[in-house]
């Protein structure tokens, strides 16, 4: 086996003899701090030395020297949600945009030293995505005595730094009402036991839909199944919230509402309708529909939240909620930049939710395809 050595990066005095210049004027020049001293032909002659050589610069290092570090990290949650990664991908973008580059940092993955590196590494600034409460609200406080100023984005709001709230209470009270709207009566909304900001504004705003109208019973999973054939008997309008024992909720949505909604199906009349937490939630219960035999919404509408790619499609069609992430996003490092500047931000900001848009397709037994509510 050949044994390869890994070749050296060239030195700035190497590159200024391939250049016939001084190695000051080479560190001049590719420093960028004063290469606007030289003319165009010196600059091109060192640009084209370094490039020969195979340099490559440290900017790292040139930020550390320069008292600065250019980078901003985001705290991201371990979910594999699509709603994550496209949050990621459009903070890298706007991370770039303003002339920083993005460090992901994920402890529930990777462990909490994670946070510390980016304290090590001086980072100015940094995002939570999707925060819980716990672990994430000590991270951000880690964040704040090292003088890193924190954003978050959606999740678990917190008093201590300033975030973009989500706008999921008033999103599934247009949801629940456009249900009713539509003939449907007995309603579900299965929920996590866990108590959770976004949990507990989905919650809020099926109640809200419901205030005046019908009453709105919690239960937990194997209550209600047993009660339901019973409850199914029920005349009027009433909405249940059905609170499911998995500890994979967060994580595995669409294999926990599979395995309710196969039960559920088993037990006799059917519920009209069945609010998901979000689009992966909701191909659960598609799927264990296509196994019993059924059709989406000819014996159940169904629809979820995050408006993911596969919703759209037309085998699924499922009537959802944009959350307008990527606005969030923009909104959230806008906040940073202005704190990372020492600006101080308004005493209302962030404050008001970010409206969420209501998208409607045939899964709620909307007979055009697609249209978006305003």
């Amino acid at each position: 086996m050949v044994k390869t050595t890994p070749k050296r990066p060239p030195t700035q005095r190497e590159i200024a003899l391939h250049a016939s210049v001084s190695r000051e004027t080479v560190s001049h020049i590719l420093g960028g701090t004063a290469a606007h001293r030289y003319n165009e032909e010196t600059r091109r002659r060192v640009h084209e030395a370094a490039t020969t050589l195979g340099y490559h610069p440290n900017r790292f290092a040139r930020a550390i020297r320069r008292g600065r570090s250019g980078l901003i990290g985001i705290i991201q949650p371990s979910t594999s949600l699509e709603l994550t990664r496209r949050a990621l991908h459009h903070l890298a973008g706007e991370i770039a945009q303003h002339g920083y580059n993005a460090l992901a940092a994920s402890p529930t993955l990777h462990g909490p030293h994670t946070v510390q590196n980016l304290v090590e590494m001086r980072a100015e600034g940094a995002l939570l995505l999707l925060p819980g409460s716990g672990p994430d609200n000590a991270y951000a406080a880690q964040l704040a005595k090292a003088g890193i100023p924190v954003v978050g984005i959606f999740g678990d709001p917190d008093p201590h730094y300033p975030g973009i709230r989500d706008g999921l209470k008033q999103g599934y009270t247009e949801l629940t009402r456009h249900l009713l709207s539509l003939g449907h009566r007995r309603l579900i909304l299965p929920t996590s036991l866990r108590s959770a900001t976004p949990a507990g504004n989905r919650q809020a705003g099926f109640e809200a839909a419901l205030h005046g109208i019908g009453p709105v019973e919690t239960l937990e999973e194997a209550a209600f199944l047993e009660q339901w054939p019973r409850l199914a008997r029920r005349k009027g309008v009433a909405g249940y919230k059905v609170q499911l024992a998995s500890s994979r909720f967060a994580s595995q949505t669409a294999a926990v509402l599979h395995d309710f909604g196969t039960r559920l199906l088993r037990c006799g009349p059917l519920p009209d309708a069945c609010l998901c937490s979000n689009d992966q939630g909701a191909l659960g219960l598609f799927s264990a529909a296509m196994e019993s035999g059924l059709t989406i919404p000819k014996a159940l509408a169904v629809t979820g939240a995050d408006n993911d790619s596969v919703a759209a499609l037309p085998g699924f069609a499922i009537t959802t909620l944009d959350l307008r992430i990527e606005e969030a996003c923009t909104l959230a490092m806008q906040r940073l930049i202005a704190l990372i500047r020492g600006e101080a931000l308004p005493a209302q900001e962030g404050t008001a939710p970010l409206p969420a848009r209501l998208v409607l397709r045939r899964s709620c037994g909307q007979s055009h395809l697609s249209t978006i509510a305003t």
